[in-house]
């Protein structure tokens, strides 16, 4: 009678999962999604962010975010942000996935335009004060650059309406009109 004996050798690799050792092997983690929304805030604003992973615990940064799989957080981020997903395993092996929330300026605002006093005598001189938000200020005629609620001094040869322009960092602009009277001279 004869026996015949088979050997079998088994081996395992691990290659390329960054941080795994052979000790202990964790399932690669994995991200199914990870999404903005909105994808675009104006300044100020608030974005959620939503990440679909599994095989391990998940972080977001900036901010260095605790997730749970599935559940939104909030953020509000001052300028245009792309975000980092990273899912960590217990081995320490990682994946990554990223998602951007676009920051818009705020639309420029304008409170109030007005002259004071509003109508003059030849040769008189009046204040113009704008009081206006997210932008630069502008008045014509004379392109006056102008503070918000600072006034500027202007003495015009004739009835002028004026124009406050603000205008933000986007080119997006606002305007408003105030108008200067010049009274005509009386006669004695």
């Amino acid at each position: 009678m004869r026996v015949t004996v088979f050997a079998l050798s088994l081996s395992l690799s691990l290659v390329g999962l960054t941080g795994c050792n052979a000790t202990f092997f964790s399932p690669v983690p994995t991200i199914t999604s990870f999404t903005a929304s909105p994808t675009a805030v104006t300044a100020g604003g608030t974005a959620s962010l939503t990440g679909v992973f599994a095989d391990g615990t998940g972080a977001i940064t900036p901010g260095n975010i605790a997730v749970t799989s599935g559940t939104a957080v909030s953020v509000t981020p001052t300028q245009t942000t792309t975000y980092i997903l990273t899912v960590t395993n217990k081995s320490g092996g990682t994946s990554t996935q990223t998602a951007t929330v676009t920051v818009n300026p705020a639309a420029p605002a304008i409170t109030s335009f007005a002259a004071n006093p509003a109508s003059i005598a030849l040769g008189g001189s009046t204040s113009l004060t704008g009081v206006f938000a997210n932008g630069t200020g502008v008045i014509t005629p004379g392109n006056i650059a102008v503070t918000s609620g600072t006034a500027v001094t202007v003495t015009p040869t004739d009835t002028t309406t004026y124009t406050l322009t603000v205008t933000n960092s986007a080119g997006v602009t606002a305007f408003q009109t105030a108008t200067l009277t010049l009274l005509a001279a009386q006669s004695i």
